[in-house]
């Protein structure tokens, strides 16, 4: 399944828009506004919440927390490295490992050895914008978070210098 996801940067309150292949809305991702924790949630097109997508505060390093309507809870964060920097994944369940350059837009997004997303940069409307391959649908609310979460992260002002 091909999706796009990109970031809307004149909005206050949606901050990304994902589409399928054909142009058509997916899911819809609002920010809370004057948020402390920078809170974000991820609703389906009947304004169901998936998940909400939240920084954790009481953290060093930039990390944020996805936590998902069936409770499940994801933590992304981003390592120390100045020359490589990584992002992790983590859940209870499994850790998912980041392959690639994620400050490029050029990665891939892995379940053990399982490839279950690949994402390069794309264009769209003079702006950068993600092109998203996920292999199956179960996997679209967990790949589209921990992206969005990875985007926060990287262009927070101090994210650069950790």
């Amino acid at each position: 399944m091909q999706i796009l996801l990109k970031k809307n940067l004149f909005s206050l309150i949606k901050k990304y828009s994902v589409k399928d292949s054909s142009g058509r809305d997916l899911l819809r991702v609002e920010k809370k506004p004057f948020s402390i924790t920078d809170k974000h949630k991820v609703m389906d097109l009947t304004e169901n919440c998936i998940c909400e997508i939240k920084k954790k505060v009481w953290s060093i390093f930039p990390k944020y927390r996805i936590i998902f309507t069936g409770g499940e809870v994801l933590e992304v964060s981003k390592n120390r490295g100045i020359i490589n920097k990584k992002f992790f994944i983590k859940s209870l369940n499994s850790e998912y490992l980041v392959e690639g350059n994620v400050i490029d837009n050029e990665f891939q997004i892995k379940n053990g050895q399982e490839e279950i997303a690949k994402v390069q940069r794309t264009v769209i409307n003079m702006f950068k914008a993600y092109d998203i391959q996920i292999r199956e649908i179960k996997n679209v609310p967990i790949v589209i978070s921990a992206i969005i979460a990875m985007d926060i992260i990287k262009y927070k002002k101090l994210s650069y210098l950790i």
